[in-house]
């Protein structure tokens, strides 16, 4: 995808921590139902978690990869 979207640089230690146990515990959660995310739907994950793009971006990246699988 050719979004570029600029550093979140803002965000706290405390905002990044949530982040990424909120990435961490969804990738969890789908490990135990036998999914394992790759591609752009992890890399667009783990942007968000380290703060590089927003939550729209995230959002964004991930609806672009679903509509090119139909």
């Amino acid at each position: 995808m050719a979004t570029v979207a600029s550093p979140q640089t803002s965000l706290s230690p405390a905002e990044m921590e949530q982040r990424r146990y909120a990435v961490e515990s969804t990738l969890g959660s789908l490990r135990i139902e036998g999914i394992e995310l790759e591609g752009d739907v992890k890399a667009a994950l783990d942007s968000f978690a380290n703060g590089r793009i927003d939550l729209d971006e995230m959002s964004t990246r991930i609806r672009g990869y679903l509509n090119s699988l139909v």
